[in-house]
């Protein structure tokens, strides 16, 4: 071996054997509690990087971690009697070792997370960490501000009998799964994940009880094998671009609170919606997908229609078994669609007919958003889905153009009035006008078009205009004037009087009278 390669292997040794050296187990000795950083509480001496740590000395005490730990060893939280409590606030602890640090919080023993204490399971490239680095048989507390349990591809398992309360703040997992049964109590916010993380799995759980902010963050969560879920308040956030809800416990019940975002829930029974529950897609607008039976006994199915693209903009269930619907339908509209819009707000892809209707909305009835009035149908779409559809709507502009032919015109001839109308569809009918005086009755439009002819106008010039009257989709429009010239008749040519045959006879001989003399003169 050359100099080299025994300076690289020594370099080597020296970064890395501090770090997964096999350490001494530290055990907890002071019955009445105290702070991890003082060593008389400890036999063995202060726990450091590798130390196996033993907090199971029987009574009910609270050990607080003063200071941030560097990759123990392993963890053992809990004796045969009492409570023994673990306290961390702001600080980490950290679980590593070259088997994988595991951390095993027993029946009686309990961490409680305050002011963004966490607990540290991710791995590095030199300290792997192995498979369910926690073990919670007894209880995990998160009381206040923003803490986390960084499990990044260590896990977590919540045993039978286990329980995690977010009393109050927020609790953040990153990485690894919750497996086994045990309870989850959510009151604060749980988050799921974040951007960069393959997500988190729940499973197995005797209850997930969420009374706080439950946000997916586009991640998964499992419940498993006889497990339920509950929400009597607060918020099921799927988030975006897509999260995943997996139930194949006996239970999925809202009763109160919010489900929102976009993503799937797959339940492997009904998902009963009741109460003062609201399903909401989306996040302004989205769509949320059931995959199994939903139930909507109770509660809102709140839907954003906002232009008319199914779950991009406007929001859109889809189920792939036929759905259960009461409670009420609240439906926000955000732009003026066109009359004859279809939307389809609850895509039911089985073969089955749709059970039940909204309340006071049975099939074909109209609800009204704004000024727009929307017709309900349950066997719309392909034949057995939920849709909307504009009967009439706010009134959108439209636009009258006259023409006037001849123009000028002489006093008696006949001119024509042509008014042309745009907008959608245009019906009703255009009053001509002269100046603040009506010409005629009004004139229905036929294909947007109305028109009058006339021989009445007097001579002068005169302000001509159109007024169309308006309908349910076009508001109301006048013309610009045009100014029609009515001209008099020309002067007649005189007539030269008829003279008499003698004045012509006279003025014959005085004639002939004037060229003899003239004649004689020469």
């Amino acid at each position: 071996m050359n100099r080299l390669a025994r300076f690289f292997l020594l370099l080597l040794a020296w970064l890395v054997l501090p770090g997964i050296a096999a350490g001494a187990t530290k055990v907890w000795n002071n019955a009445a509690g105290g702070n991890w950083s003082t060593a008389a509480n400890w036999t063995g001496g202060l726990p450091g990087p590798g130390d196996d740590v033993d907090i199971t000395l029987a009574g009910t005490y609270t050990v607080t971690l003063d200071t941030n730990t560097f990759r123990l060893g392993s963890l053992v939280l809990g004796g045969a009697s009492g409570t023994q409590t673990l306290a961390i606030a702001a600080n980490s602890l950290q679980i590593r070792s070259p088997s994988g640090g595991v951390v095993t919080v027993n029946t009686n023993g309990v961490i409680l997370l305050s002011s963004g204490g966490s607990i540290d399971l991710t791995r590095d490239d030199l300290i792997p960490s192995g498979p369910n680095a926690l073990h919670n048989f007894g209880t995990i507390i998160n009381a206040g501000g923003t803490a986390g349990i960084l499990a990044a591809e260590a896990g977590v398992r919540n045993e039978v009998g286990g329980k995690i309360d977010v009393q109050s703040g927020t609790l953040v997992f990153v990485g690894g799964f919750f497996l086994e049964a045990g309870t989850l109590y959510n009151a604060g916010t749980l988050t799921i994940g974040s951007s960069t993380d393959p997500g988190l799995a729940f499973g197995r759980f005797s209850f997930l009880v969420n009374t706080g902010a439950l946000l997916l963050n586009g991640k998964s969560l499992h419940i498993d094998l006889g497990g339920h879920f509950e929400q009597s308040a607060g918020v099921t956030d799927l988030g975006a671009p897509s999260g995943t809800l997996f139930n194949n416990g006996l239970e999925f019940s809202v009763t109160g609170g919010i489900v929102t975002g976009n993503g799937t829930i797959l339940s492997s029974t009904d998902v009963l919606l009741s109460g003062s529950a609201t399903l909401a897609p989306g996040a302004s607008p989205g769509r949320i997908s059931f995959h199994g039976a939903y139930q909507q006994n109770a509660g809102a199915f709140a839907v954003e229609l906002n232009g008319t693209d199914p779950g991009v903009t406007y929001d859109q269930v889809v189920t792939d078994a036929a759905p259960t619907l009461g409670g009420v339908l609240n439906v926000s509209l955000g732009f003026a669609p066109a009359l004859g819009t279809t939307f389809v707000v609850l895509d039911n892809r089985s073969t089955d007919a749709i059970a039940g209707t909204f309340a006071g909305l049975p099939e074909g009835a109209t609800l009204t958003t704004g000024a727009t009035k929307l017709q309900i149908s349950y066997v719309g779409g392909t034949g057995n889905d939920v849709t909307l559809t504009v009967v009439s709507g706010a009134a959108g502009a439209s636009s009258t153009a006259l023409t006037v032919a001849p123009n000028p015109s002489a006093l008696g001839q006949y001119v024509t009035l042509a008014a042309t109308v745009t907008g959608v569809a245009p019906t009703g009918t255009v009053q001509f006008k002269d100046g603040a005086a009506n010409l005629g009755a009004p004139i229905t439009l036929v294909a947007g078009v109305a028109s009058l002819t006339t021989n009445s106008l007097a001579v002068a010039s005169h302000a001509i205009a159109a007024t169309y009257s308006g309908d349910a989709a076009n508001l109301s429009s006048t013309s610009t004037a045009v100014i029609q010239v009515v001209n008099a008749p020309g002067p007649a040519a005189e007539q030269v009087p008829a003279l008499r045959d003698s004045v012509l006879a006279l003025l014959a001989l005085l004639l002939a009278m004037t060229g003899s003399h003239l004649v004689r003169r020469r």
